[in-house]
């Protein structure tokens, strides 16, 4: 979570910026609700999340939501080619950042991103052993700082099969994963998408309110094991 405050020198208005308000735990959520209540004079809070459903609802109720929408993707790779990126990392890094450039450098420049990023796909995606999932969910136990990112690149990878099944994007873009994900993006019905899609919101409320790590595994992965299971020919 990262926060700055800006004011001007001669005494004027003073705007409090609070970015990644959405992992701010519910305790520290709860002490800043009196500020907003009651803000200094000429003191405005800025909270920017890319998962205002995660907020406290007390939260979003003393605030006014304003939504900036994406930079589509030719503005994105553009921006990422212009600062040397190669082509193909350019084109990857778009395809998860969800339209942010920012972003989209920050992952450009960050290998372990990737290599998270294919050990993610490998166990929702790859993986067709329900048995393993305690094992799975053991290993992660200590590492709930990358849930967030685990959650991120979940969301990314419904999104990217939802617009292969509306032919936004080519069938091409999920050739990384097996045949039975390949069917799915291509014959699901809405229902199934947004059932994936729930999961995802549902383990990030979970992880927001300190629910059991495994226990947010545990079922996470028996929804995307499961699903995939029924598209197996």
């Amino acid at each position: 979570i990262k926060q700055c405050g800006v004011g001007t020198l001669n005494g004027g208005n003073r705007a409090i910026v609070i970015y990644e308000a959405d992992k701010m735990t519910p305790q520290a959520q709860n002490c800043l609700l009196k500020t907003l209540e009651d803000p200094p004079e000429r003191t405005f809070f800025l909270l920017v999340s890319d998962h205002p459903e995660t907020l406290l609802p007390t939260i979003i109720s003393r605030c006014r939501t304003t939504r900036l929408h994406p930079w589509d993707d030719v503005t994105v790779l553009t921006a990422l080619k212009e600062n040397g990126i190669s082509a193909e990392r350019a084109r990857a890094s778009t395809e998860q950042a969800g339209g942010s450039i920012g972003r989209a450098l920050r992952l450009a420049g960050d290998e372990g991103y990737w290599k998270r990023r294919d050990e993610v796909i490998s166990m929702f995606f790859v993986s067709e052993e329900r048995s393993g999932i305690a094992q799975i969910s053991g290993e992660w136990k200590d590492r709930r700082g990358d849930c967030g990112e685990m959650l991120d690149v979940l969301e990314n990878q419904v999104r990217d099969m939802l617009l292969v099944r509306l032919g936004v994007k080519k069938p091409e873009t999920l050739q990384g994963l097996p045949e039975r994900w390949r069917r799915f993006a291509a014959e699901a019905g809405e229902a199934r998408f947004a059932a994936l899609e729930g999961a995802v919101i549902q383990a990030r409320k979970q992880l927001a309110a300190s629910v059991n790590l495994q226990a947010i595994l545990e079922q996470l992965l028996f929804t995307f094991i499961g699903e995939g299971l029924k598209w197996r020919g």
